[in-house]
C-alpha cells in the first residue's frame, strides 16, 4: 500500500507550518535550503534509525479502520513512554512507511499488512542540534476567539 505523509491538498496554513518546520530543522543542522544533497543525506539517516542500536516496526492490517489506527496511536504513545521510563530515547519515523512493501517482504510480514512506522531506540545524543529545536505552535484557540463583544 503506497503511503503519503500529507493530504493531496494542504491548506495554506499547513503548507506554511510544514515549510517553517523544515527551515527550523535544517537551520539547526547547518544545512542550506538549496543544498539538496545535504538534505537528502540527512534524511537517509532515517533508514539507519539515526544510528540507534535498535529499530522497531509497527504494522497494521491493510483493512484496518480508523479505530484500529486510534488503537495503534495509543499503543505507540504507551510504547514511547515505556522506552523513556527504561532510560532510553526513541524517535518514531514515518519515512519507513514509504518503503512498506519492501520492508514487509524483507521481514516476512503478510501481504495484508501495512507498515505504519519505524521507531529508533537507543540513547539520545544531547549535543546533537535537532535535540535543541522546538517547532513553532499556532494558538489552537485563535480561530474560536473573537475580539468582538
Amino acid at each position: 500500500m503506497p503511503c503519503s505523509f500529507y493530504p493531496a491538498e494542504l491548506t495554506p496554513a499547513q503548507t506554511r507550518r510544514r515549510h517553517r518546520n523544515g527551515e527550523i530543522l535544517y537551520d539547526a543542522l547547518g544545512i542550506d535550503r538549496n543544498d539538496a544533497a545535504a538534505r537528502r543525506a540527512w534524511n537517509l539517516l532515517n533508514f539507519r534509525f539515526f544510528g540507534a542500536p535498535t529499530g522497531i516496526f509497527l504494522y497494521l492490517d491493510t483493512n484496518a479502520t480508523p479505530f484500529q489506527w486510534l488503537d495503534l496511536g495509543i499503543y505507540l504513545q504507551s510504547l514511547l513512554l515505556l522506552i523513556e521510563e527504561a532510560g532510553l530515547a526513541s524517535c518514531p519515523q514515518a519515512d519507513w512507511s514509504m518503503y512498506g512493501t519492501t520492508i514487509c517482504q524483507a521481514t516476512g510480514m503478510d501481504q495484508g499488512t501495512f507498515l505504519v512506522c519505524g521507531i529508533a531506540v537507543g540513547h539520545a545524543d544531547p549535543d546533537h542540534p535537532e535535540n535543541f529545536i522546538r517547532t513553532e505552535r499556532d494558538d489552537p484557540l485563535a480561530s474560536y476567539i473573537s475580539e468582538d463583544p
